[in-house]
């Protein structure tokens, strides 16, 4: 059997689970401590199809998901997170299903790493059927192989906070507001205000 499978991405219900309430308000409370949450926005939806005894090249190594956007944890405090995967699982996950491993707390500590030549700790994300874990893309992990026979299917959307409170964007001065009316360059559209009407 040829794998990993694709799922096509412009079939309308590849993208049904980004509208989940639970999901969406867990999700903007991740992006901010604030009583007033942001509202978030879907940037792709993603599904991943491996096979068991995969090829080694399908098996990735340690790695972050956001070093290419320079996205990584700071050191002496806690900054949220500008991206969140959602990752939904289709079946349990024990360590012969070829979980995910992780460096605990590393979205967190930029101490933490693989590559300490002092040694560091890694858990498998050991996850039920079911299961919607919201992914810091700032943590070490790492794939496995699966052992057993059949499919692992999960769903891995991305997230990202956009600038509107209660369904309207926030407050902008009049000269903001002129600006991005005036403005017929796409990047300045989203300096000024993104791409939200703002009257």
């Amino acid at each position: 059997m040829v794998g990993p499978y694709t799922v096509p991405l412009d079939y309308p219900a590849t993208v049904r689970p980004a509208r989940a309430p639970r999901m969406l308000s867990v999700l903007r409370g991740a992006f901010a401590s604030e009583r007033e949450k942001p509202e978030v926005s879907l940037a792709y939806p993603g599904w991943l199809v491996t096979p068991s005894n995969p090829n080694a090249a399908l098996v990735h190594d340690w790695h972050k998901d956001g070093d290419h956007w320079s996205s990584g944890a700071i050191e002496g405090g806690y900054q949220y997170p500008c991206m969140l995967g959602a990752a939904a699982y289709f079946s349990d996950m024990t360590p012969e299903h070829g979980p995910t491993y992780v460096v605990p707390r590393s979205h967190r500590d930029p101490k933490l790493s693989p590559y300490d030549p002092n040694g560091f700790n890694e858990e498998p994300l050991l996850t039920n059927k079911e299961d919607v874990v919201l992914w810091d893309s700032r943590m070490w992990h790492r794939a496995s192989p699966r052992k057993v026979e059949g499919w692992r299917i999960m769903m891995n959307f991305l997230f990202f906070p956009v600038p509107i409170r209660d369904g309207k964007p926030f407050s902008r001065s009049n000269a903001v507001r002129q600006a991005w009316r005036e403005s017929s360059d796409p990047r300045d559209k989203i300096l000024f205000g993104g791409p939200f009407e703002l009257d």
